[in-house]
């Protein structure tokens, strides 16, 4: 899903890698590139885990309250249709499936 909205900023930057490397022959350019990789990599893992995981937690506890809390008599006013609240469930857990599949860590279980 991602890949899709990253693709065409990611050809941009693989196009330009293609027509500089071959003609490159920057030994110290070259690593200082791989040793930022490698930094921004370990800044980005330490961001993840320190701030967005704990905050997605706490945002997803708020949503699991919500749907506790929810009046159940309400969300079935009409015998025939889904109440609007349903089908944003779905949508929201659908969505958590599919982005943990790609690119959980194991912080997520879907059974």
């Amino acid at each position: 899903m991602s890949s899709l909205i990253l693709s065409g900023p990611f050809a941009v930057i693989n196009e330009h890698f293609n027509s500089i490397l071959p003609n490159c022959y920057d030994a110290i350019g070259l690593m200082l590139m791989i040793c930022i990789k490698h930094q921004h990599q370990a800044m980005l893992q330490a961001l993840v885990n320190i701030s967005l995981w704990p905050r997605f937690k706490i945002v997803f506890d708020l949503h699991l309250g919500s749907l506790r809390n929810a009046n159940v008599r309400t969300l079935w006013e009409d015998d025939i249709h889904h109440h609007y609240v349903m089908r944003r469930y779905a949508e929201f857990t659908a969505s958590l499936v599919h982005l943990n599949v790609e690119y959980g860590d194991g912080q997520v279980r879907c059974f």
